[in-house]
């Protein structure tokens, strides 16, 4: 299935605030500590496929293109990437705004 320019923006939003805002290193869970200092975009944007063991691979192991894989798959990947936030410390915007929208939610009275 191909996945729309803006989910395909969107994916890459979070990718981008994540790498803006993780500190020079990335602890993750069960793998260790990464050093992210000096890395490009585009090789952090990989090293988030390596790293996510449920991100779909070709026959030979290596990660597929976003262009290859469902919707479902990529929507896991972001989950991954929001995970992966989390545990360091990184409140992603979006994180940040679903929250502020659930508090709002539930101090408005209730119409019955």
């Amino acid at each position: 299935m191909k996945i729309s320019n803006n989910f395909n923006r969107f994916y890459h939003s979070q990718i981008k605030e994540l790498f803006q805002k993780i500190p020079s290193k990335l602890k993750i869970e069960g793998i260790g500590t990464i050093y992210i200092k000096g890395m490009t975009f585009y090789a952090f944007k990989q090293m988030l496929k390596l790293i996510n063991l449920d991100y779909p691979r070709d026959d030979t192991g290596h990660p597929l293109s976003t262009r290859d894989i469902s919707n479902k798959e990529l929507v896991q990947h972001i989950e991954f990437i929001f995970k992966l936030a989390a545990q360091n410390g990184v409140e992603m915007n979006i994180i940040k705004q679903e929250w502020e929208l659930l508090l709002r939610r539930a101090n408005e009275p209730l119409h019955i």
